[in-house]
């Protein structure tokens, strides 16, 4: 997985995938918040990287503050 290689911080994929990293690599991986159900997508973070995770949650915050995350899920359902 590209997060173990340190190639990328932050993976985005399903929420099987990121299920079983996060069981399977608890030491080193685990997922971040709740799973989207209607698009079964999570994000995950290495873990330790907390100051990555409070900007990932803040992020989605503001897009969802903001009505982007509804325009979005509108556009795509």
């Amino acid at each position: 997985m590209p997060l173990e290689a340190d190639r990328i911080d932050i993976a985005y994929d399903s929420v099987s995938y990121m299920l079983y990293a996060a069981n399977h690599q608890a030491d080193q991986f685990r997922m971040v918040g709740e799973p989207e159900l209607l698009a079964p997508i999570a994000f995950g973070v290495k873990k330790g990287e907390q100051e990555k995770v409070d900007l990932l949650r803040d992020s989605v915050q503001a897009l969802m503050d903001d009505g982007v995350y509804e325009d979005v899920m509108a556009e795509w359902n």
